[in-house]
């Protein structure tokens, strides 16, 4: 968030992003990753960077299972069905994506269905 106020002086004033995620210390792959990136970066990621890295492996994943035809609306349909597909574990934790309504009623559509909001 730095980087972000600094890039964007006044812009960014007001400017509020809150997300939590420690990683398990405890999980080969998640240390492996926290290492990586420090070696890389020379500081640690937070929720955000770990965010876009597990991003790459789930579209990943669903680009290996989708059936794609060259046709635009065919392999947008197809890509969108290997998303709903996913199940699976990233360093940022479980992803399937699913629909449910949350604590207030509102509904998510198409979600991770592991996402921690209470319900």
């Amino acid at each position: 968030m730095e980087d972000l106020a600094k890039q964007l002086g006044s812009l960014s004033e007001n400017v509020f992003s809150s997300a939590a995620w420690s990683g398990n210390p405890n999980d080969p792959k998640v240390k492996a990753f926290y290492d990586k990136f420090y070696s890389k970066f020379n500081i640690y990621p937070k929720e955000h960077e770990v965010e876009g890295y597990s991003a790459i492996y789930i579209i990943t994943d669903a680009f290996k299972r989708a059936k794609l035809t060259g046709d635009l609306a065919a392999d947008r349909d197809a890509i969108r069905q290997a998303l709903l597909k996913t199940d699976m574990t990233t360093v940022f934790g479980k992803v399937k994506f699913g629909n449910w309504d949350g604590p207030l009623g509102d509904h998510y559509t198409n979600q991770n269905i592991y996402s921690p909001i209470i319900r």
